[in-house]
């Protein structure tokens, strides 16, 4: 009989969930260790008896139980990223046998070899788990095997590892945030991160304390009077601005509700900015890019994608200085562990308020109308700078490559090229988040559609009074 002793484990979904720090990725390159076992075999069980009586019946895989390391996403609460206190805990003995629906299989393969085990100084005072395929019942038959053995009562692992979800009504305080504030007030959220680890504006404090005392007079731009000749006017006329911090992620509720009525998402590249497809349309998201992560990897997503419909407005801020840059505590402490491709993106940052200042002062410009985001920020260059206020080369470089490629014709394809992008730019459809959000009881629903060309994703939820 094959063994494997763990220490520090919980049981969770049929899983075993390590907490042994060498197998943590944060710490170690260490896998999991692994049952070495590959002629796992069950055969259908049925009203008609014993599965080998079909072609389809016998010789079924069974699915080796996994072992892996802990994650701060576990289902319950208790086995998120801090350790358990194991001496509460019983020792589980986790059996797993081919054969189980299988009287005399289970006879020889499961309880002799256990009797001999104990025989041979195994406790029994374990208690019994057996790792059934599919997490199907013990058989009674089994469970007399146990009996006779353990002084334990006998369990599967599914019973054992299921978890136990205490339902709660959904929350959301969101749209309150913006009570108060009218259409000439701009509404601004940073995306804030619990923790110090990495990719944080560690001066966030002093950005939302300036973002508050942003104020310009109505009727006021800093674009030049020959920029915004012949413009539509702006559909909102920004002179304050009302700045919180919002953690994402403990409540999409919360999280559309507060998206709905906003006018600029800040936030550091990271999933936090995903939240820019649930602004209205005209809003903006300001994105900062850590030192080192301004490639083509990183315009895949924000840039790439709110720039299909063009109506929620992207605005960039690289940090090209390396004294506005704050090593991850991966970088610092763990690299051995972490992935050299992302290290410049888990970088924090100390985002300078003028450069931060100036997009705000372009979302005032814009005023929440496609034309002018285009000629006032994209077709200017306004819309992608450096953390020293800098205008950067565009987003993709495409007209650089043409320049030096095709010198002779350049004026005919930079025409080409702008009236192009104009058109699929004030042409396309828009991706929306439409959120409903119920006022008088904790139920709640969204939908979260996406239009790109001939492909479409479309991704509905639905929340309850259990969610």
């Amino acid at each position: 009989m094959g063994c494997l002793t763990l220490n520090d484990v919980c049981f969770d979904q049929q899983e075993i969930i390590t907490y042994d720090p060498r197998y943590n990725p944060t710490l170690s390159l260490e896998k999991p260790p692994t049952f070495d076992v590959t002629d796992m075999y069950f055969n259908w069980p049925s009203h008609l008896g014993n599965g080998d009586k079909f072609h389809r019946g016998h010789n079924l895989p069974c699915s080796p139980v996994n072992i892996r390391a802990n994650t701060s996403e576990e289902v319950c609460e208790g086995m998120r990223g801090t350790p358990p206190d194991f001496e509460q805990c019983i020792a589980p003995v986790v059996l797993w046998s081919r054969w189980p629906f299988n009287v005399g299989e289970t006879y020889g393969e499961l309880y002799m070899r256990l009797a001999h085990a104990v025989q041979n100084g195994m406790s029994t005072d374990f208690a019994p788990v057996v790792a059934t395929p599919h997490g199907l019942k013990i058989p009674t038959y089994t469970k007399i095997f146990l009996d006779s053995v353990f002084n334990r009562i006998p369990i599967s692992l599914a019973d054992m590892s299921a978890p136990q979800i205490k339902a709660k009504g959904a929350e959301f305080r969101g749209k309150g945030t913006w009570s108060g504030a009218g259409d000439d007030v701009m509404r601004v959220v940073f995306a804030t991160k619990t923790g110090n680890s990495s990719r944080r504006l560690v001066n966030e404090y002093d950005l939302v304390t300036e973002c508050n005392k942003w104020s310009r007079q109505s009727g006021t731009f800093t674009s030049s009077s020959a920029d915004l000749e012949g413009l539509p006017a702006p559909a909102r006329q920004y002179t304050s601005a009302r700045c919180v911090a919002h953690v994402f992620g403990h409540s999409m509720v919360e999280d559309m509700a507060l998206m709905e009525h906003a006018s600029v998402l800040v936030g550091l590249h990271g999933a936090a900015c995903f939240n820019s497809f649930c602004l209205p349309d005209g809003a903006a998201l300001i994105e900062v890019r850590p030192h080192g992560f301004a490639n083509s990897w990183a315009n895949k997503y924000f840039h790439s994608q709110l720039g299909v419909e063009r109506l929620v407005h992207w605005l960039g801020i690289n940090i090209w200085n390396k004294t506005n840059s704050v090593a991850s505590s991966y970088e610092a402490e763990r690299a051995p562990v972490l992935d050299h491709g992302v290290m410049a993106r888990e970088r924090s940052v100390n985002l300078p308020w003028p450069a931060l200042q100036r997009h705000l002062d372009l979302v005032a410009d814009v005023g929440g109308v496609a034309d002018r985001y285009y000629q006032l920020a994209y077709k200017s260059g306004r819309y992608y700078i450096n953390d020293n206020s800098s205008i950067l080369p565009p987003v993709p470089m495409v007209v650089t490559v043409v320049l030096v490629a095709v010198p002779m014709v350049v004026t005919v394809v930079l025409v080409a090229v702008s009236m192009l992008l104009k058109e699929q730019y004030l042409s396309l459809p828009k991706p929306h988040c439409a959120a409903h959000i119920a006022s008088g009881n904790a139920s709640c629903s969204s939908a979260v559609e996406f239009d790109f060309g001939a492909s479409k994703l479309e991704t509905a939820r639905a929340w309850n009074s259990s969610c």
